[in-house]
């Protein structure tokens, strides 16, 4: 018997944005933290960044706490630098 697949992180991402967004009413917010990789491998800093290890979404919504989330593919575990910023 095959093992199941392992799930990507984007897979992972899109599970929570859509139940983030379309269960519990949040409004999601992608954030960028340093170079990004494009799909054709190249390495390119957007023009507005956030410090290196910032959480990559914020879920909001009027009158209730955000939600900062770093999302990881199964088995993953976040960077020192991003654990930093989550725990402030």
């Amino acid at each position: 018997m095959k093992a199941p697949k392992s799930r990507t992180e984007r897979e992972v991402t899109r599970d929570i944005v859509d139940y983030m967004e379309l269960e519990r009413k949040y409004r999601p917010n992608r954030l960028v933290a340093g170079p990004v990789w494009g799909k054709l491998g190249n390495r390119h800093a957007p023009q507005h960044t956030n410090p290196p290890g910032y959480p990559d979404w914020i879920f909001s919504k009027a009158g209730e706490i955000d939600w900062y989330m770093e999302i990881k593919a199964p088995g993953k575990r976040p960077a020192p630098l991003q654990l930093a910023w989550l725990e402030q």
